[in-house]
């Protein structure tokens, strides 16, 4: 299942479907097809609502509506830190959640529509960008905030500092997912779940095995679990792949130590 997170680079196509299966890893009996269809379904009301000569401009303000005004989306205010947040068939049950996961849910709809959106990942936030080929600047989106339509002056609020157009880039999709993970494993920290911190760091390594800094804290994890064996093997690839970052010392005395609890009778 974890290679299900792992949508193709660049595919925003498979983004939605990886989501989905993020969620099963807390809940493992929850079926896909059915949100597939949901979305399908809400998909097909906006466009009925859509002239056929009607233009792009004129498809996302229709989306907007339809999202935020008709069906009530908005940004969870009340429990931001609740982990439902962050399933996407959660977000779309409850229709309220994270700015990440509300914005996979407004582009895949988007993109259903052929419309030319993409997530953007500014500093403390995440937005939705709109953006036609020959346009000069992107319409910037924030999908937290029902869809309100963002000067970048304001988008830099968000962030906590001035943004420049250069700055308003395409999240990739496996970035994308890496990010709710991280928000999820923030979020069994703060609730001191040893088992569900190593259960996302599980998923980010399937989709990042380069990741250094993860593999070590997964290492430090699973050694407090008493599952050896796992953190050695964690451990083993840092000394052996000696990546940049990660305090070495450190790392190879905890391999020493994790050694020698092996050998004791």
């Amino acid at each position: 299942m974890l290679k299900s997170l792992n949508p193709p680079k660049g595919n925003e196509a498979q983004l939605f479907n990886a989501t989905l299966h993020l969620s099963r890893l807390d809940n493992p009996h929850l079926p896909i097809v059915p949100y597939e269809r949901r979305i399908d379904r809400m998909t097909n009301r906006v466009l009925k609502q859509v002239p056929e000569c009607a233009n792009n401009r004129y498809k996302l303000d229709a989306l907007i509506t339809y999202l935020f005004m008709d069906q009530g989306f908005h940004g969870s205010d009340l429990d931001y830190y609740h982990r439902s947040n962050s399933y996407i068939n959660e977000v779309i049950d409850d229709r309220e959640g994270l700015p990440i996961t509300l914005c996979v849910l407004f582009m895949e709809i988007a993109h259903r529509m052929k419309l030319p959106v993409y997530g953007v990942a500014i500093p403390r936030h995440f937005i939705v960008a709109f953006h036609e080929k020959g346009q000069k600047e992107p319409i910037l989106i924030d999908v937290f905030d029902s869809g309100k339509i963002l000067t970048l002056e304001e988008a830099g609020k968000l962030s906590g500092r001035r943004l420049s157009f250069d700055e308003i880039k395409p999240a990739q999709p496996k970035d994308i997912v890496i990010r709710m993970l991280h928000n999820l494993y923030n979020v069994a920290e703060i609730e001191e779940d040893s088992a569900s911190m190593i259960r996302y760091l599980d998923g980010i390594l399937a989709i990042d095995e380069e990741s250094a800094y993860n593999r070590a804290m997964r290492a430090v994890l699973l050694a407090s679990e008493e599952r050896i064996d796992e953190a050695i093997r964690d451990l083993e690839w840092l000394v052996n792949n000696e990546p940049p970052g990660i305090q070495m010392p450190q790392i190879k005395a905890m391999l020493r130590r994790l050694y020698l609890r092996t050998q004791t009778p």
